[in-house]
């Protein structure tokens, strides 16, 4: 099958593929997305067979996206005058309300409330179920259906028109992004090092919105998990960091909350995590007592992804 004699169609089709392979600059990978669109573009204008032209296109440049470098913003550096520990593992695929009830909420906003009395710290909690949409997996899984199917007609059937091949890959391409709205396939179509750079980025926004960065002394401290990213981080204050003995760590706030919330067990992980904050700040910033008032919500679950 030969490619389309008009320059005008030749030229609309690549420019479709460079849009559908820049994709990759949804996850902040800008040099990805070009590569991925220069590659698409130039084998879809010159290969000899439409068919293994958008085939080609697709390996090509889906390969080229997957294999670059992340460039996200934010990366995984702490920001300066802040500390951030956390851990990666399996964490349940629910809604965070789905979680937590009410009266495990009211446990977890009591454990916070008697972890700062007596001492110049502030804690909140957030658990969020996506750090980011990742509505490029959902374009990756759709050009790998799209080129399976492209690849399987160029073999089976060369014989059949232009139209019903393109059509064929359409609905690899409509399927590849329904298929990736169930979470465990998208989140396989999703690297681990974006993951990484999303939750820390976004546990560093939340720690700078919610006001623990501007704490007296410095002193906030943030529990956060993202579900789906199956991570869990404690950011916390230059001024708490700073008093910590040398060697100690928050290993074990983050290691209370992961395993609670990868059992099942959301609110006995997440109390257990607050309690041990609690037992940091009363050994190294102990304070007076404060009016419960003056207080901020401490426990905040975010369903969707932001």
């Amino acid at each position: 099958m030969t490619p389309p004699a008009d320059p005008v169609l030749r030229l609309l089709l690549a420019g479709a593929l460079a849009a559908l392979f820049g994709s990759p600059a949804r996850d902040g990978r800008p040099r990805a997305a070009l590569l991925g669109a220069a590659a698409a573009s130039a084998l879809a204008w010159s290969l000899g067979g439409l068919l293994p032209g958008i085939a080609g296109a697709a390996l090509l440049g889906a390969a080229v996206a997957w294999l670059a470098p992340v460039q996200g913003p934010g990366g995984s550096t702490p920001w300066a005058g802040e500390a951030v520990r956390g851990a990666a593992g399996r964490l349940p695929a629910v809604r965070p309300s789905q979680l937590v009830d009410p009266a495990d909420r009211l446990r977890i906003e009591a454990a916070v409330l008697e972890a700062e009395r007596g001492t110049a710290g502030e804690l909140a909690v957030r658990v969020v179920g996506a750090c980011d949409p990742y509505a490029s997996a959902g374009w990756r899984g759709g050009v790998l259906l799209a080129a399976l199917a492209g690849l399987g007609l160029a073999v089976l059937r060369p014989d059949l028109p232009l139209a019903a091949c393109l059509a064929a890959q359409a609905a690899g391409l409509a399927a590849g992004h329904a298929l990736c709205r169930i979470g465990p396939l998208r989140r396989r179509l999703v690297r681990e090092s974006l993951m990484e750079a999303r939750v820390h980025e976004r546990a560093r926004r939340v720690f700078a919105e919610s006001g623990l960065a501007r704490t007296p002394g410095r002193t906030g401290i943030l529990i956060f998990a993202a579900l789906f990213e199956g991570r869990v981080l404690v950011v916390a204050g230059e001024g708490i960091d700073k008093a910590l003995e040398p060697g100690e760590t928050w290993d074990e706030v983050v290691a209370a909350a992961a395993d609670g919330l990868g059992c099942g067990r959301a609110a006995d992980g997440l109390v257990a995590a607050v309690k041990r904050c609690g037992e940091i700040l009363a050994e190294h910033l102990p304070g007076p007592l404060r009016p419960v008032e003056d207080l901020p919500d401490a426990v905040v679950l975010e369903d969707g992804a932001r």
